[in-house]
C-alpha cells in the first residue's frame, strides 16, 4: 500500500500544476453619446477592446477616436445617426454606411472592416451593403440567435444557461441586475466557456456602463487572476490566423470504390497527406472491419500498411445512420412527427442504441491500432425526427409528465423541442468521449464531421441538432463539412464558415472539410475553384480533410464524379510548401504535458487498485450479470448447423426461411450478444488452462470480442473468472455456473457464427409485381419497392437471392 501512497501524492503534485486553457475576453463598447468620451476617459480602461463608433460622435470628437485607435484598441462602424437601418431606404442607409466607414478611416489612418448596427437590428440587405462597401467583419447579432451567411460574424454572446445577452442594457436595464448579482453573472459567463477557449463578446455603453464601472474593473481583475486575456477584435482574428496548418487528410470510403492499399499510400504521400479517415461502417451499415474469426477484415488490412507507411488512422463512423441496425431493432430507429418509423436513422434516446455504439466502439479501439475516432451522422435528418417513445417520454418529464400533445410539440413547445434532441447529440458525443476515456490514450483524438451551416445560421442548428459549443466540449477536432458548391455558395463562404466555428469551438483543432468530388447532375468544380478553396483553407484553418479519396485521384466507379488530374498535380505542388513533406509535428505545451503526467499518474493508481482486488480474490455481490430471460425458448433447440448449410449452398432462399431467421434476429436484439460474447470467453477458458497474454492473442480472433482485456476485467470482478499472480487463468464455479445456465437456454458457438453470418448478408429480392430488384436485410418481415411504390410482404418476391457484403 505505500506505493499506492506515494502514487496518491504524485497525482496531487501534478493535479495542483494543471490549469485548463485560459479564457479568452472581448470588450466591446457601442459609443454614441456626446458624453460617451468624458466617461471612457475617467474609467480608464486599460486592455484592448472593440469601440464601435457612431458617425455623428466621430465628427464632434475625432481626438477620442483617433486616442482610441492609437492605443491598439480595434475600431468598427456604428453607422452615422443611429437611426434603425432597417426602417431606412436602401440608398439611405447604404449613404450611412459609406459615409461612417470614410469618415472613421480619415481619422484613424486604418482601413475600417468592423460594423456592429444600432438596436443590433440587422439584415441580409445590410449585410450584402456591408460587403459591397468592403466591411469583412459584423457583430450585429446574438450568439443564440445568429443567422449570418453573408458577412463574417463574431456575435455578441449569450448565457448557455438561458440564453441572456451579455451586454449591459440586457443585465441592468432589463434584467434589473444588482453590481454583485451582475459580477457574478459575468464569471459565469467566463467559466463556461474557458475550458474551451471559446471567446465571451461582452457589449457596453460607455453611458451604462459608467453607473456601474465597478463592476467592470472587478470582472477585468477577475479574469485576470484566472489568467485569462483580453482581445481586440483584430487581435482575436490575428491570433485565429496564427494557427498552424497541422493536418492534411482523405476520407476513404469503400463504398464508392475498390482500394488499392500500395495506391493508396503511394497517392497520399504524394501530396504529403498525414492523416487518413478510414470507413470502418458505411451509410447502409455494412461493417469492413472483423467482428469476428473469418471476416474479410479489410478495414484491419488497409489500416496496418497505413501505419506502417507513418499515416494516422481515423476510424469513420456514421453513428445514427445505419439502416440495417434500424431494421433489425425497429424500436432503435427514430419516429417522424407523423407516427413513421425511420428505416434509416437510430434514436439518440434509446439507451440500447447508445450501448451498441460504445461496443463497436470499444471493440474498434481494443483491436486495432488506431489514433482517432471520426464521428459522422451526429445528428438528426431533419426537424421532424425523433418523435420516438424514448424521446416523448424524457421529453414529458420536463414538464412533470403533463399531458403534451405531439402534434403540438413543433408549434407550441418548438424552442424547447431543439433544446431537447441539442442535448440528445450532445450527451452522445459525451458518452463517445467517456468510453474513449476508459482507454487511457491521451494522443487519441476524437473528430466530428459537422454540418457547415449550423456555425452560421441557427436554423440549421435546430434542424440538425448540432451545437457547436457544446460539442467542442467533448471532441478534439471539429470539422465543418464547407462544400461550398453543395451548399450553392461562393468559395468565400468557407472563411466565415472557419471563423464561426473557431469563435463555437474555441481552442479546440479545426480541420475545413473540402469536397473533392464532382456532382455532374448538380454542379460542377472547375480547377480553379478547387485550387482557391484549398489555398483558402490552408491560410486560415490547422487542417483539410478532403470527402473523398478515390474521387479525387480519379478512381471512383462513377466516372463523372472523378475530379481532374490537374487537381492532384495542384496538390503535390502547394502542399509540399504548406506541410514541408507532410510532417508538422505537434508540440506538447506545458499545461498539456502536465494532463498527461496526471492521467498517467491515476491509470497507475487504478491498475495497482486491481492487482491488489485479484490478490485478495475479491468477489462480492455487487456485480451481478443477469442472465437474458424470455427470449431462447423458441430457438434453443433450433439446428442452426442446417441452416446455415443450408443457407450456404442454396442460391435462392424461401421467404418462410427469411421470415424465420428475421424472426431469430429480432427476439434476440443486438444488445443480447453482448452476453453471448462473455459466455463464448468463459467457454474458452473452461476448456483449456490458458494464461492472460495468451487469452489476450485469441480472442482477437473471436466473433464480437468488442472488449478485449476490459471484458476479461469484467469477468474477473463479477467472479466469474481468476487470475493468479503468474496471469493463469482459470472458471471459477460461479462462472462454470454460468455458462451452464446459459448452455441450458440455448447459448452455442454456432448460434453467434448464425447471428453474424447473416449481418453481413444483403438479400436481392425481385418484386413479385414488376419485377425490379431491391436490396434488403435479413430482418425485415416486408420490404418497399421504390419502382413501383409500394409495400409488400416478403411472401410477395418472385424471388430472394443472397450477396454477401465484402
Amino acid at each position: 500500500m505505500r506505493f499506492l501512497k506515494y502514487l496518491t501524492l504524485l497525482t496531487i503534485i501534478v493535479l495542483a500544476g494543471f490549469k485548463a486553457d485560459a479564457g479568452t475576453v472581448l470588450l466591446s463598447f457601442d459609443v454614441e453619446k456626446t458624453g460617451d468620451g468624458n466617461k471612457l476617459e475617467q474609467m480608464n480602461i486599460d486592455v484592448p477592446a472593440t469601440y464601435f463608433i457612431l458617425g455623428k460622435f466621430a465628427e464632434e470628437n475625432s481626438d477620442v477616436v483617433k486616442s482610441l485607435s492609437d492605443k491598439g484598441n480595434t475600431i468598427g462602424s456604428h453607422a452615422y445617426s443611429h437611426d434603425n437601418l432597417k426602417e431606412m431606404s436602401q440608398g439611405a442607409m447604404r449613404l450611412e454606411l459609406k459615409a461612417t466607414k470614410k469618415l472613421l478611416e480619415e481619422i484613424t489612418g486604418k482601413p475600417l472592416v468592423w460594423f456592429r448596427a444600432p438596436f443590433l437590428e440587422f439584415n441580409e440587405s445590410i449585410a450584402e451593403t456591408l460587403v459591397e462597401l468592403g466591411y469583412k467583419y459584423d457583430s450585429s447579432e446574438h450568439e443564440q440567435w445568429r443567422q449570418q451567411r453573408i458577412i463574417t460574424e463574431i456575435p455578441v454572446s449569450s448565457s448557455d444557461e438561458d440564453g441572456k445577452t451579455a451586454s449591459d442594457y440586457d443585465i441592468f436595464i432589463q434584467e434589473k441586475m444588482s453590481d454583485d448579482d451582475a459580477l457574478n453573472w459575468l464569471k459565469q459567463r467566463y467559466i463556461e466557456r474557458e475550458s474551451t477557449g471559446r471567446p465571451l463578446m461582452f457589449l457596453m455603453h460607455p453611458s451604462i456602463i459608467y453607473e456601474h464601472k465597478g463592476v467592470l474593473e472587478k470582472f477585468i481583475q477577475y479574469v485576470k487572476e484566472q489568467g485569462g486575456e483580453f482581445l481586440s477584435g483584430d487581435e482575436w482574428l490575428k491570433k485565429d490566423r496564427t494557427q498552424s496548418f497541422k493536418r492534411l487528410g482523405f476520407w476513404v470510403d469503400f463504398s464508392v470504390s475498390t482500394v488499392d492499399t500500395e495506391k493508396l499510400i503511394k497517392e497520399a504521400k504524394s501530396v504529403h497527406a498525414t492523416d487518413i479517415f478510414l470507413m470502418a461502417t458505411d451509410q447502409e451499415g455494412h461493417e469492413y472491419f472483423a467482428r469476428k474469426e473469418g471476416d474479410d477484415d479489410r478495414f484491419g488490412k488497409i489500416l496496418t500498411e497505413l501505419k506502417k507507411a507513418g499515416f494516422k488512422v481515423h476510424a469513420w463512423l456514421p453513428m445514427l445512420l445505419n439502416p440495417k441496425i434500424a431494421q433489425i431493432n425497429k424500436e432503435w430507429a427514430m419516429v417522424d412527427n407523423s407516427g413513421m418509423q425511420s428505416i434509416y436513422w437510430l434514436s439518440p434516446f434509446n439507451p440500447e442504441v447508445k450501448f451498441y455504439l460504445t461496443d463497436t466502439i470499444r471493440h474498434l479501439l481494443t483491436k486495432y491500432e488506431l489514433d482517432g475516432l471520426n464521428l459522422d451522422y451526429i445528428r438528426f435528418p431533419d426537424i421532424a425526427h425523433d418523435f420516438s417513445p424514448n424521446a416523448l417520454k424524457s421529453f414529458k418529464e420536463r414538464y412533470n409528465n403533463k399531458i403534451i400533445q405531439r402534434d403540438k410539440i413543433l408549434s407550441e413547445h418548438y424552442t424547447d423541442w431543439t433544446k431537447h434532441r441539442e442535448k440528445a447529440i450532445t450527451e452522445l458525443v459525451k458518452t463517445v468521449r467517456e468510453t474513449v476515456n476508459e482507454f487511457g490514450n491521451d494522443d487519441f483524438k476524437i473528430s466530428a464531421d459537422l454540418i457547415a451551416d449550423s456555425s452560421l445560421h441557427y436554423r440549421s442548428t435546430e434542424k440538425f441538432s448540432q451545437n457547436y459549443s457544446e460539442l467542442a466540449k467533448y471532441l478534439d477536432i471539429i470539422i465543418p463539412m464547407s462544400y461550398f458548391k453543395n451548399d450553392r455558395q461562393d468559395i468565400n463562404w468557407i472563411e466565415k464558415v472557419y471563423h464561426s466555428t473557431r469563435y463555437h469551438a474555441g481552442n479546440k483543432e479545426v480541420l475545413t472539410g473540402l469536397a473533392s468530388y464532382q456532382q455532374p447532375k448538380e454542379w460542377k468544380m472547375t480547377d480553379r475553384e478547387f485550387a482557391e478553396s484549398v489555398k483558402l483553407a490552408a491560410n486560415i484553418s490547422e487542417g483539410i480533410v478532403f470527402y473523398n479519396y478515390a474521387n479525387l485521384f480519379g478512381h471512383g466507379e462513377t466516372a463523372d464524379w472523378n475530379m481532374n488530374s490537374a487537381n492532384v498535380d495542384f496538390l503535390k505542388d502547394y502542399m509540399k510548401d504548406v506541410l514541408k513533406g507532410g510532417t508538422n509535428p505537434v508540440k506538447l505545451d506545458r499545461k498539456t504535458k502536465l494532463a498527461l503526467a496526471a492521467s498517467t499518474c491515476l491509470f497507475l493508481i487504478f491498475a495497482a487498485l486491481l492487482i491488489a482486488i485479484r490478490r485478495k480474490d475479491i468477489h462480492g455481490n455487487d456485480f451481478s450479470d443477469e442472465e437474458p430471460k424470455g427470449y431462447f425458448v423458441e430457438i434453443k433447440d433450433m439446428e442452426f448447423k442446417k441452416m446455415e448449410s443450408y443457407i450456404s449452398s442454396s442460391d435462392k432462399i424461401d421467404p418462410v426461411l427469411v421470415k424465420k431467421v428475421s424472426g431469430i434476429l429480432k427476439k434476440i436484439g443486438v444488445h443480447n450478444i453482448s452476453h453471448f460474447r462473455k459466455m463464448l470467453l468463459l467457454q474458452i477458458i473452461s476448456e483449456t488452462s490458458i494464461t492472460l497474454n495468451d487469452l489476450q492473442k485469441k480472442i482477437i480472433t473471436l466473433p464480437n470480442i468488442t472488449s478485449g482485456l476490459r471484458r476479461i476485467e469484467e469477468l474477473a470482478l463479477l467472479g466469474f473468472i481468476h487470475i493468479d499472480s503468474q496471469g493463469n487463468i482459470t472458471i471459477t464455479e460461479l462462472g462454470k455456473e454460468v455458462l451452464k445456465k446459459s448452455g441450458n437456454n440455448g447459448y452455442r458457438r454456432e448460434l453467434i457464427q448464425f447471428i453474424d453470418n447473416r449481418l453481413v448478408e444483403q438479400l436481392i429480392i425481385i418484386c413479385g409485381k414488376c419485377e425490379e430488384p431491391v436490396h434488403g436485410l435479413w430482418f425485415w418481415e416486408d420490404f418497399e419497392c421504390y419502382s413501383c411504390k409500394a409495400k409488400h410482404k416478403m411472401d410477395d418476391a418472385k424471388s430472394i437471392r443472397i450477396q454477401r457484403v465484402q
